[in-house]
């Protein structure tokens, strides 16, 4: 076309904006593929001897009101599925030994 200027581009849709509830759904899958990215690190972490470690920390630092205090060795296996505890040992409140039981499986 002879009148017109031959530095204007077509219109292809490049400088539109895409719709909010589009924007609002993208937001949220990366919101939860983030959180899901998260869990699996954690996963993968309980699966480590460092991560079996901390869960006997955690269970030695359990307090509840009748002083009985829990200790456990070791964890062997699979912390989620099919876990065996090690020397397992219960104590009342004032920390005198009533149970000790070498290996507990969970299933």
């Amino acid at each position: 076309m002879a009148g017109e200027p031959a530095d204007i581009a077509p219109d292809n849709g490049a400088g539109r904006r895409r719709s909010r509830p589009r924007r609002v759904a993208r937001a949220f899958a990366w919101v939860f593929g983030i959180i899901g990215v998260a869990l699996l690190a954690l996963v993968v972490f309980l699966h480590t001897p460092p991560g079996r470690q901390f869960i006997v920390d955690q269970i030695a630092k359990v307090a509840p009101a009748s002083g009985l205090a829990v200790e456990v060795g070791s964890i062997d296996g699979s912390v989620l599925w099919s876990a065996s505890f090690n020397d397992v040992k219960l104590r009342d409140a004032e920390d005198t030994l009533f149970l000790e039981v070498p290996r507990v499986d969970l299933n």
